[in-house]
């Protein structure tokens, strides 16, 4: 029987030095107003039918407007952390749970988040009374914007059927969305995937695709490569007419021989594929993650010999932005978070990053230790992630001119940091192997300062993982039995 939620377990947590920082309880005096959390607000425009009567010829949609809500606590004689915030944002937390044990963090059952608040006003009371003695109050109101308002609930991470008795390189899933009417079919955020394979023997690699979240998967028609090549990456985006799709496969780099990529706008039935580098380079993408997408005009591939191509054109052209110069180690990942700021990761502790959508490509300082980079992943413009093939994750706040490490999480220092990446500043997931290998997936909820190990289906290594919101991600890995997809939801 489902238990209904009570205030009595709730509680209040503040994080006002920002994301990937400490988070405090407010205490167990501490108060919740009712959150307002707005929805978009429709707006219909109005005709006149043949009989003056007036019809509904289109709806406009307004952005919603902040989410408010307001704490409130004892006045004590020590000014708190309400009074002392300035006009600078934070991040207000409120977890509940019948279980939920008080002062620590974790455990919860249902979290909210306000991310990037701000505290609007002050409200003291019961300052100076004539007869009653009654408690002195601070209510102090925040809002936040509605792109910043999260609510996390409890994940059941569960394993996927599929029939391929191959290895899992990568997954991907659309980000886009669109109502029933508008251009087409409905679609919803993380409905349509893909995942690539290694192959099996000698014999081609399949495209797995999914037009159900991830609940049933099945080969393309056609597969992208030639055989013994494996498919090692793949990106996705709207593309073309109304309701087009492009997805782009990227081939492992292969040794002295001709790299490619392969691009497909019809799930699979048909591909067309690419060359890049010399006859005889090798170059193209090393894992997953090697390519990275934000749409048709912004695509980035990262690999072997240290190069960096970018395309324009849905990548049908690729050109070289990094000829090898900052490292001829191989690249393993690359991330951007708009179409300037990016960074890429390779062997050697070497990071790689650009302010300019790669025209120019530098170095940043060297991660402790100069470890082997597996993943990166990036929160904000200045704060960078990177993991490690010995299980270490560490982060830049100042865009790469120093590292630290995150230490504590289940995992750490044992294994391999797999594969990480951030939705915003607050939502981040991970793929970690321990050294067996088994993976397990884990999420942040406060910027990576502390991650939560969700239980994992059995498997024997998890490669990449693709986080479609706060509540939804589906990891990839090694074969057991046939590839493993584990897909963690609410």
């Amino acid at each position: 029987m489902s238990t209904a939620l009570t205030g009595k377990n709730g509680e209040i947590w503040i994080q006002p030095d920002g994301p990937n920082t400490n988070v405090t309880s407010m205490g167990q005096c501490a108060e919740l107003s009712d959150l307002v959390v707005p929805d978009s607000e429709v707006t219909p425009v109005y005709c006149r039918d043949i009989n003056g009567d007036f019809i509904v010829k289109a709806e406009k949609k307004a952005a919603p407007a902040k989410v408010t809500a307001s704490v409130t606590i004892l006045s004590e004689k020590v000014r708190s952390y309400l009074d002392r915030l300035g006009n600078c944002r934070l991040a207000l937390y409120f977890t509940q749970g019948p279980c939920s044990k008080k002062n620590s963090f974790g455990a919860y059952d249902i979290a909210t988040a306000m991310g990037d608040a701000t505290r609007e006003g002050r409200t003291y009371s019961n300052m100076v009374q004539r007869e009653a003695e009654d408690e002195t109050t601070l209510k102090a109101d925040f809002s936040a914007y509605r792109s910043s308002y999260f609510q996390f609930a409890p994940l059941t991470p569960d394993r996927m059927l599929t029939a391929s008795a191959a290895n899992l390189d990568d997954v991907t899933f659309n980000t886009d969305t669109r109502c029933a009417g508008d251009c087409g079919a409905a679609i919803v955020k993380g409905q349509i995937g893909a995942i690539v394979c290694d192959h099996v023997g000698a014999a081609t690699a399949d495209v797995l695709f999914t037009q159900d979240g991830g609940i049933t998967w099945a080969a393309g028609a056609a597969d992208p490569f030639a055989v013994s090549l494996a498919a090692m990456a793949i990106v996705q985006f709207p593309f073309g007419s109304a309701g087009g799709r492009r997805w782009i496969a990227g081939m492992e780099a292969p040794a002295g021989a001709q790299g490619m990529v392969a691009y497909s706008d019809n799930m699979g039935t048909s591909w067309t594929t690419v060359n890049i580098g010399g006859a005889v380079a090798g170059h193209g993408v090393t894992k997953g993650g090697g390519l990275f997408a934000l749409d048709e005009k912004h695509i980035w591939l990262v690999g072997a010999a240290g190069y960096i191509y970018f395309s324009a054109d849905g990548g049908v052209t690729w050109t070289v932005q990094e000829p090898g110069v900052i490292t001829a180690g191989a690249y393993t990942q690359v991330f951007f978070i708009d179409a300037n700021y990016g960074m890429a990761v390779a062997a050697a502790g070497v990071v790689a990053i650009t302010r300019d959508g790669g025209l120019h490509w530098v170095a940043a300082t060297v991660v402790t230790g100069a470890p082997a980079l597996n993943t990166c992943s990036m929160s904000s413009t200045n704060r960078l992630w990177a993991g490690t093939a010995t299980g270490l994750l560490f982060y830049s706040n100042d865009f790469g001119t120093t590292w630290a490490g995150r230490t504590g999480w289940t995992g750490s220092g044992v294994g391999q940091v797999r594969d990480i990446q951030f939705l915003n500043e607050y939502v981040g997931w991970m793929v970690v192997n321990s050294a067996a290998p088994v993976g397990t997936i884990l999420r942040t909820i406060n910027g990576g300062f502390t991650w939560e190990a969700l239980t994992t289906p059995p498997n024997v290594g998890l490669n990449e993982i693709w986080p479609v919101n706060e509540n939804l991600a589906t990891a990839v890995g090694l074969v057991s039995v046939t590839g493993v997809i584990i897909q963690a939801a609410e």
